[in-house]
């Protein structure tokens, strides 16, 4: 080998052991650097650090707000149908308990749903004008599907049986298995609509007070496809454990 090469092989042999030794008091420093805190002396000043009580589990009663809450993510909402109704109503929020049926059906229909109550959300919006268009949609989960079915006629009646809002019986022409009633107040159009799906019974309003009935027609027809699709995949708690 000549002496040129010899020089440079220990060169780099000089280099490498420089290097290990490096790294091996580097890591020496770093693991006496490493300490464990002792709990007992921590100054945690005002803050408790005893556990709380465990919750506990959820009442009948909770827990119908539990599941009402459960479901908001799967109700279309307004803006969902149409991008101008962006102007939340105050009414949007999990429904409680069967006394939130009065206001969307009427007491009659309260009466004879009450029992078969399980959950529900409500939401509606208007474009936020004064006199705007608006659309709402509610979603009440029942028993099952024949206390669904059998809601649809309960709340229809009760519509046409309201004195303070007088309602006619109508229809919209993409939702032939609804139940629809109208009302119109000077020029102002009203819309309800009524839907049975599976455990479900959704309803859909819309008003407009140009008097636009395709409009309304229209968004309640596309809230009521929207919904079926999206309430069919919420993943229901079972009734007997709510």
């Amino acid at each position: 080998m000549k002496p040129t090469m010899i020089r440079t092989a220990a060169a780099a042999a000089a280099v490498g052991l420089l290097l290990s030794g490096c790294g091996s008091s580097d890591e020496a420093e770093a693991a006496a650097d490493v300490t464990t805190a002792a709990a007992a002396k921590l100054d945690t000043g005002e803050f408790p650090t005893t556990p709380q009580p465990e919750f506990g589990k959820a009442t009948p009663d909770t827990a119908v707000g539990i599941e009402s809450q459960r479901m908001a993510e799967f109700i279309v909402f307004p803006w969902d149908v149409d991008p101008a109704l962006v102007d939340l109503f105050r009414s949007s929020r999990p429904m409680k308990g069967p006394s939130d049926l009065r206001g969307p059906f009427g007491e009659t229909a309260e009466d004879a749903l009450k029992d078969s109550f399980v959950a529900g959300f409500a939401t509606g919006a208007g474009t936020g004008e004064e006199d705007g268009r608006g659309l709402g949609i509610q979603v009440v989960r029942l028993d099952d599907a024949a206390a669904a079915d059998a809601a649809i006629p309960v709340i229809h009646e009760s519509w046409l049986a309201t004195e303070y809002n007088p309602a006619t019986p109508d229809s919209v022409d993409a939702l032939p298995n609804s139940a629809v009633v109208s009302s119109e107040d000077e020029g102002e159009v009203n819309v309800r609509s009524v839907t049975a799906h599976d455990d479900y019974v959704i309803y859909v309003w819309a008003s407009s007070p140009d008097g636009d009935r395709q409009w309304v027609d229209q968004s309640i027809s596309n809230a009521v496809e929207q919904q079926e699709k999206l309430i069919d995949q919420f993943p229901a708690t079972p009734v007997e454990e709510i």
